[in-house]
Protein backbone atom coordinates (compact mmCIF):
# COMPACT_ATOMS: atom_id res chain seq x y z
CA UNK A 1 0.00 0.00 0.00
CA UNK A 2 1.39 3.55 -1.04
CA UNK A 3 1.92 5.86 2.05
CA UNK A 4 2.45 8.73 -0.44
CA UNK A 5 1.28 9.46 -4.34
CA UNK A 6 2.34 12.43 -6.28
CA UNK A 7 2.52 13.42 -9.70
CA UNK A 8 5.67 15.61 -10.87
CA UNK A 9 4.73 17.45 -13.57
CA UNK A 10 7.03 18.48 -16.27
CA UNK A 11 4.40 19.78 -18.72
CA UNK A 12 1.41 21.96 -18.18
CA UNK A 13 -0.02 25.22 -19.68
CA UNK A 14 1.36 28.81 -20.04
CA UNK A 15 0.21 31.80 -17.71
CA UNK A 16 -2.18 33.45 -19.78
CA UNK A 17 -4.04 29.92 -20.57
CA UNK A 18 -4.45 28.75 -16.88
CA UNK A 19 -5.29 32.19 -16.15
CA UNK A 20 -8.42 31.84 -18.93
CA UNK A 21 -9.28 28.45 -17.81
CA UNK A 22 -9.87 29.99 -14.41
CA UNK A 23 -11.96 32.39 -16.24
CA UNK A 24 -14.28 30.42 -18.27
CA UNK A 25 -14.98 27.73 -15.42
CA UNK A 26 -19.06 28.66 -15.77
CA UNK A 27 -18.79 29.01 -19.22
CA UNK A 28 -20.35 25.66 -20.23
CA UNK A 29 -19.47 24.54 -23.23
CA UNK A 30 -16.55 27.76 -23.51
CA UNK A 31 -14.75 26.39 -20.63
CA UNK A 32 -11.66 25.94 -21.07
CA UNK A 33 -9.84 22.59 -19.26
CA UNK A 34 -5.56 22.42 -19.68
CA UNK A 35 -3.35 19.72 -20.03
CA UNK A 36 -0.93 18.57 -17.39
CA UNK A 37 1.75 16.14 -18.33
CA UNK A 38 4.08 14.33 -15.81
CA UNK A 39 6.04 11.32 -13.71
CA UNK A 40 2.99 9.63 -11.15
CA UNK A 41 5.18 8.26 -8.17
CA UNK A 42 4.47 6.03 -5.03
CA UNK A 43 6.34 6.16 -1.88
CA UNK A 44 5.80 2.39 -0.01
CA UNK A 45 5.08 1.68 3.33
CA UNK A 46 8.28 -0.50 3.40
CA UNK A 47 10.51 2.76 2.50
CA UNK A 48 10.72 1.45 -0.99
CA UNK A 49 9.17 3.48 -4.30
CA UNK A 50 7.36 2.46 -6.80
CA UNK A 51 8.24 2.70 -10.14
CA UNK A 52 7.74 6.26 -12.28
CA UNK A 53 4.39 5.84 -14.55
CA UNK A 54 4.01 8.83 -17.47
CA UNK A 55 0.40 10.12 -16.98
CA UNK A 56 -1.65 12.79 -18.35
CA UNK A 57 -4.68 14.50 -17.12
CA UNK A 58 -7.41 17.51 -17.80
CA UNK A 59 -7.84 19.94 -14.83
CA UNK A 60 -10.60 22.08 -14.05
CA UNK A 61 -9.21 24.85 -12.73
CA UNK A 62 -11.43 25.87 -9.30
CA UNK A 63 -8.92 28.71 -7.93
CA UNK A 64 -5.71 30.66 -9.23
CA UNK A 65 -4.00 32.93 -7.31
CA UNK A 66 -0.34 34.51 -7.13
CA UNK A 67 1.57 32.94 -4.66
CA UNK A 68 4.43 34.97 -4.12
CA UNK A 69 5.48 38.26 -5.85
CA UNK A 70 7.34 36.61 -8.74
CA UNK A 71 4.09 36.79 -11.04
CA UNK A 72 5.12 33.04 -12.09
CA UNK A 73 4.57 30.87 -9.28
CA UNK A 74 0.37 30.29 -9.32
CA UNK A 75 -1.26 28.56 -5.93
CA UNK A 76 -3.89 26.42 -8.31
CA UNK A 77 -6.63 24.46 -6.87
CA UNK A 78 -8.01 21.92 -10.07
CA UNK A 79 -10.14 18.93 -10.03
CA UNK A 80 -8.52 15.99 -12.49
CA UNK A 81 -10.83 15.60 -15.54
CA UNK A 82 -10.65 12.15 -17.07
CA UNK A 83 -7.90 9.28 -16.28
CA UNK A 84 -7.05 7.64 -13.36
CA UNK A 85 -6.97 10.99 -11.48
CA UNK A 86 -11.25 11.73 -12.62
CA UNK A 87 -12.63 13.76 -9.76
CA UNK A 88 -10.09 14.08 -7.89
CA UNK A 89 -9.19 17.17 -6.31
CA UNK A 90 -5.48 18.87 -6.16
CA UNK A 91 -3.46 22.08 -4.45
CA UNK A 92 -0.20 23.10 -6.01
CA UNK A 93 2.00 25.39 -6.88
CA UNK A 94 2.68 25.81 -10.48
CA UNK A 95 5.58 27.63 -11.92
CA UNK A 96 4.48 29.35 -15.26
CA UNK A 97 8.05 29.67 -16.47
CA UNK A 98 9.51 26.40 -16.18
CA UNK A 99 6.08 25.03 -16.36
CA UNK A 100 6.81 22.41 -13.37
CA UNK A 101 4.91 21.33 -10.07
CA UNK A 102 4.89 18.61 -7.54
CA UNK A 103 0.98 17.87 -6.93
CA UNK A 104 0.05 14.96 -3.51
CA UNK A 105 -2.56 13.27 -4.60
CA UNK A 106 -5.40 12.98 -2.16
CA UNK A 107 -7.44 9.60 -1.67
CA UNK A 108 -11.04 9.62 -2.57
Amino acid sequence: MATREYIDITKGPDRPTLFDAYETQFDGPRAMHPTFAGMFNADLEDGSKRGAEAVTFDAEIVTCNHADNSGSHIAVTAIARGGRFDGRAMTFVYDTKARTACVEVVSR
